[in-house]
């Protein structure tokens, strides 16, 4: 049966990615409007956002020839042009997934003082660059020739047991780094003067790299599965989708507490929206000695202080004869 996952799997790619661009935008936006600076951390996440979207026309592209389908039922060409779209993509998502680390780092680096937590975080920034440099040489060079990756019918030879054990060290290590990530503002934080409701909003933000771990994880369970099959178009699709899961996971979880000033911009704004507030009064009629119900409307205008207007009270009287 000619079944096809590549729609399911760029609905799901698909999604994260404009969720991810989405938050990219709004984290940019936040840092050079309200917070007026902008990091070589976020630089770096709108970077990894490009790749990641570099990504995704690549599979997009390999889809279209087969990719999520059954090899038997491609047709030689299109089961080469798929693959080596796919092999394509295998490089650029692990220098996507490597920046958005990065980032995240970057990011640890400037709201800590501690030059032992600096140290740290540049250390880890080393090591994820040169696992993503092996990474990257060791599904490049594990055929000889290159070519062999996706044309099986040339001469030559695939290492393919050492291309799955530097996969499996790789996703281990990236899977740590998230754990990292996720723990170590709870001590960079414990003694920082803020409000707990911030530290916790922070932590449980950066705690959300606990999801991306897991992506990560499951996705490396695929890795061998993937690796011992002819139907490499179909089978694979497994280890894709968890790892295109992973990789918008990455960049969400990066930029969601970089927009709590945009949330506080938002909550000020409907501080100075206008107001109203209405006070009633029970009055008697002299002449009657009924009772009459006095309304008095203050409307509270407050401008907006970027506009240079000045703020102005009004005062509305409004009487009922209606007997109370």
């Amino acid at each position: 049966m000619d079944d096809n996952r590549g729609p399911e799997f760029l609905a799901i790619f698909g999604t994260g990615t404009a969720i991810a661009t989405v938050l990219v935008s709004l984290r940019l936006w936040v840092r050079s409007r309200i917070v007026r600076k902008v990091g070589l951390d976020d630089w770096i996440i709108a970077a990894s956002m490009i790749i990641a979207l570099g990504a995704l026309g690549c599979l997009a592209t390999s889809v279209h020839y087969g990719l999520g389908r059954h090899t038997a039922f491609l047709t030689p060409e299109q089961s080469k042009t798929a693959l080596k779209l796919m092999w394509v993509s295998f490089c650029i998502i692990p220098c996507a997934e490597a920046t958005a680390k990065i980032s995240g780092s970057l990011m640890l680096i400037r709201i800590t003082t501690s030059a032992k937590w600096k140290w740290f975080f540049y250390t880890l920034i080393v090591l994820i660059i040169f696992m993503t440099i092996i990474k990257v040489f060791a599904i490049l060079f594990s055929c000889r020739p290159i070519g062999r990756l996706w044309d099986a019918s040339l001469e030559g030879h695939c290492d393919v047991a050492e291309r799955t054990i530097v996969i499996y060290i790789q996703g281990v290590m990236a899977a740590l780094y998230d754990v990292t990530l996720a723990t170590s503002p709870i001590f960079l934080l414990w003694n920082v003067q803020i409000s707990r409701y911030t530290k916790v909003l922070l932590c449980g933000l950066l705690g959300l790299c606990f999801f991306t771990s897991a992506a990560g994880i499951v996705r490396t369970t695929y890795t061998s599965e993937s690796s011992q099959t002819e139907d490499v178009t179909y089978v694979v699709m497994k280890f894709l989708i968890w790892k295109t899961v992973e990789l918008p996971l990455s960049i969400i979880v990066g930029c969601l507490p970089t927009l709590r000033p945009l949330f506080n911009q938002a909550r000020l704004n409907r501080e100075r929206a206008p107001r109203k507030q209405d006070d009633t009064y029970i009055l008697t009629d002299q002449q009657s000695g009924d009772r009459i119900r006095k309304t008095t409307t203050i409307s509270i205008k407050t401008l907006d202080p970027a506009s240079g207007d000045p703020s102005f009270t009004s005062n509305i009287w409004n009487f009922d004869g209606r007997v109370v």
